[in-house]
């Protein structure tokens, strides 16, 4: 019975190690997501202004090609 009981300690012991890895691994991937959503937002914004650009370029009447 002592013998199993240790075995079945090492084994919780390996769980834990596991879960805490994993827990480190899980938030370093969160705090990546939340700054690619920052970048996207970002870059988003930055579309949506040279879109705006490209329309008043349009919209303007072009007098002489360079």
């Amino acid at each position: 019975m002592e013998d199993e009981l240790s075995a079945l300690g090492e084994r919780w012991a390996h769980i834990c190690k596991w879960a805490e890895e994993y827990g480190v691994k899980l938030q370093t991937l969160l705090m990546k997501c939340s700054r690619i959503t920052e970048q996207l937002s970002w870059l988003q914004s930055w579309f949506d202004s040279k879109e705006i650009n490209l329309k008043l370029m349009e919209s303007k009447h072009v007098t002489e090609v360079a």
